[in-house]
């Protein structure tokens, strides 16, 4: 995935902006992050799971309908509790995502968040 500069977002068309809910959890010296929202053209909702620790280990699925979504999330949850892991941040905003995959750019994540 290529990625923009923050200014991107800044200047980017709000249409290209989509809002995501951000949670943010941590375990010894280890923070994954969920991220759940639309996709860039609004057709699918996108769970994306980001261990920090191994970027190569992002993972990303696409459901129908905000349900469905949720419904993973909460098992995603879930399972983190049970081993361990608890919730240290959750934020809400907004990031630029493209049809062709490019989202701003921040240092942790691939995706900036700007307060909505």
């Amino acid at each position: 995935m290529r990625k923009a500069p923050i200014s991107s977002l800044l200047l980017a068309d709000p249409s290209r902006q989509v809002h995501i809910l951000r949670w943010t959890f941590h375990r010894d010296d280890e923070s994954v992050i969920c991220e759940l929202g639309l996709t860039s053209d609004s057709s699918a909702y996108e769970l994306r799971v980001l261990p920090l620790w191994n970027p190569a280990g992002a993972t990303t699925e696409l459901f129908d309908d905000a349900v469905s979504a949720f419904q993973r999330h909460g098992t995603f949850e879930r399972t983190l509790i049970s081993e361990g892991w608890s919730l240290d941040r959750f934020e809400t905003g907004r990031v630029v995502r493209t049809g062709d995959g490019i989202v701003a750019d921040s240092a942790t994540d691939g995706s900036y968040l700007v307060n909505s």
